[in-house]
């Protein structure tokens, strides 16, 4: 029986720094939903076999699901480019999985996207919050416009 191998003692760093840099964008963003009068309710949930809800927040009397994506670019619109079809089912799974696990039955629910572009040296270089990113089956509903926030620090 093979314990490990020499390359597994490698792919944890970059796995690692990679989640480093996820959970310092979900800070990020869970700051700036609260700066947007959001309350988090709870952050990184697993939904089992369907992936992770990555903050789960309250908006007035609406549940909001949101997904965090990041990446070291200039613009936030790389980074929110990355949710593609797959991933909004997936996002769209695992809402369906929390409305059934909680008795959400009735409850206004939307998913937004939040996106964050990180410069080189770990500088905030935009950050982009759709709200209401897209409709009950994954297509867009409102990827840009009047749900858009962008925020760019001096």
């Amino acid at each position: 029986m093979r314990l490990f191998s020499w390359t597994d003692l490698f792919r944890p760093q970059k796995w690692t720094w990679r989640r480093l840099l996820g959970n310092r964008s979900e800070r990020i963003a869970a700051n700036h939903l609260r700066s947007q009068g959001l309350r988090i309710i709870a952050r990184n949930i697993e939904a089992p076999g369907l992936g992770e809800i990555d903050i789960l927040a309250r908006d007035g009397e609406t549940l909001v699901v949101v997904e965090v994506r990041s990446r070291r670019v200039v613009d936030a619109q790389i980074p929110l480019d990355s949710v593609d079809y797959s991933k909004r089912q997936r996002i769209l799974s695992a809402t369906r999985w929390l409305v059934r696990r909680h008795n959400l039955v009735g409850v206004n629910i939307r998913q937004d996207i939040v996106a964050i572009a990180w410069s080189e040296t770990d500088k905030i270089i935009e950050i982009r919050h759709v709200r209401n990113a897209f409709g009950p089956d994954g297509g867009f509903a409102s990827y840009s416009g009047t749900g858009t926030v962008v925020v760019r620090p001096p």
